[in-house]
Formats: structure tokens, C-alpha cells, sequence
């Protein structure tokens, strides 16, 4: 008799569906809800909030100053934990395969800008994620990697500096006509503290303008193929 563990029990809950695959295949990405627990947005939040107060300093950023930090994971150990997160990494092999390594961890932190409220985010901003390689290689171009956010502030609505994307423009190697963009096909990825979204890294996005009363709060990883 076979006889399944709790870790690997887990895991086969957290498998994609069908339909997941169809959804990152077709629109470029997958929105997993209540991905980590409330425990878990607390402890997060506590150490990057530590990150924020010394990287200020370092980088001699006012606290109303948007703050990048990259390398996250080696800050503190409770990123690690992230690396094979239970709730997304079942999901992450599915699309990528086993053969897979972490190249990017970035946490960002954008304080509201409530001098712009009320202005237009305008056509500028846009981007597809993966730096020079991407200028280099040919097109059409291969998918390689996918990036999983981690977000532990609530981003409910557009006002909260919600990521924009362009669903299914991954599947572009240019930015669609700005008419294009004018006629809904942009979409406010508005989320919950806690959600997390896996997303294609060919796919057209940008950050949207944070006229909220709270900083956005959001971790990122990138992972590729590794051969």
C-alpha cells in the first residue's frame, strides 16, 4: 500500500489544474489567493520593514521614496522558505519543469505619492522583465522564466498602486498601439496582502500610481529554466 506524507499530500493539493495551465498559457498569468497565512504576512512584514529602516540609510532615501532592493533572499532566512513555498512552487515546476533556479529576488517598497492624485498614469512605463538577454534574443522569443509576487500589503484597487499588466501580451514582442491600450486590454492586478501571482516574464507591465495611505509592499522572484 502506498502511503502518502503530509508534505507530499500538500503538494498534490497545490498541483495546477487545467485550467491554471490554460490561464498562464493564454493570458500569461495566475493569481493564487490566501497564498500565504496571516502568520506568515506578519513575520515577512517584520523583516522587511527592518530591510526598509537600514536601506534607507544606505541608500540615503527619504521614507517617501520609492525603495528597490535586490539579492532579498539572502537577508534573512525566512526567504528561503519562499524558494519551495508550498501554496506556488507546485505550480512553478508545473510550467517550468524541475530544472529550475532562482536568479532574481527583489523586494520593492512604493510609499504613496498623494501630491499625484488625481493625475493620469499616462503611456509611459511599460516593460517586459528580463533584462539584456531579452534585447539579444531571437524572435519569437522563448518563454525561459516566469516571476512569482509575493504581496504583503492589500493593492484593492488601482489607487494602491496596483501592477498593470496586458493579458496574453506575452505572447508580443512589441507593445501593443496605444490604441490598443485605450480600449480596456489593460488590467489593474488588484490584490489582497497575501496573494500571490505567477506571472510570464514576456508579459507588457508596469506599476501603477500609489495615491493610497499606505505603502505597497510587494516581493518578487524569478525563476528560469536552468537548462
Amino acid at each position: 500500500m502506498t502511503v502518502i506524507n503530509e508534505a507530499s499530500r500538500e503538494w498534490l493539493h497545490n498541483c495546477s489544474t487545467q485550467q491554471q495551465l490554460d490561464r498562464f498559457n493564454n493570458d500569461g498569468y495566475i493569481v493564487v489567493e490566501d497564498a500565504l497565512s496571516a502568520e506568515m504576512i506578519h513575520r515577512l512584514t517584520q523583516v522587511v520593514d527592518g530591510i526598509e529602516n537600514e536601506e534607507r540609510k544606505r541608500q540615503n532615501l527619504d521614507s517617501h521614496q520609492i525603495l528597490q532592493k535586490f539579492r532579498t533572499v539572502i537577508e534573512d532566512d525566512i526567504f528561503l522558505q519562499l524558494l519551495d513555498w508550498p501554496q506556488t512552487f507546485p505550480l512553478v515546476w508545473d510550467i517550468l519543469g524541475w530544472n529550475i533556479q532562482l536568479y532574481i529576488s527583489h523586494l520593492i517598497i512604493y510609499p504613496p505619492e498623494l501630491e499625484k492624485k488625481g493625475e493620469e498614469l499616462g503611456t509611459g512605463g511599460w516593460h517586459q522583465d528580463g533584462g539584456r538577454p531579452v534585447r539579444e534574443m531571437e524572435r519569437p522569443q522563448p518563454r525561459l522564466s516566469l516571476k512569482v509576487s509575493y504581496w504583503l500589503s492589500d493593492v484593492d484597487s488601482s489607487s494602491n498602486g496596483a501592477m498593470q499588466i496586458i493579458p496574453g501580451s506575452h505572447k508580443l514582442d512589441a507593445l501593443p498601439p496605444s490604441s490598443d491600450l485605450d480600449d480596456g486590454k489593460v488590467l489593474d492586478l488588484c490584490v489582497k496582502a497575501g496573494t500571490a501571482v505567477l506571472f510570464d516574464r514576456r508579459m507588457w507591465h508596469r506599476r501603477g500610481l500609489n495615491t493610497s495611505n499606505i505603502s505597497r509592499k510587494v516581493l518578487f522572484s524569478a525563476i528560469a529554466t536552468a537548462g
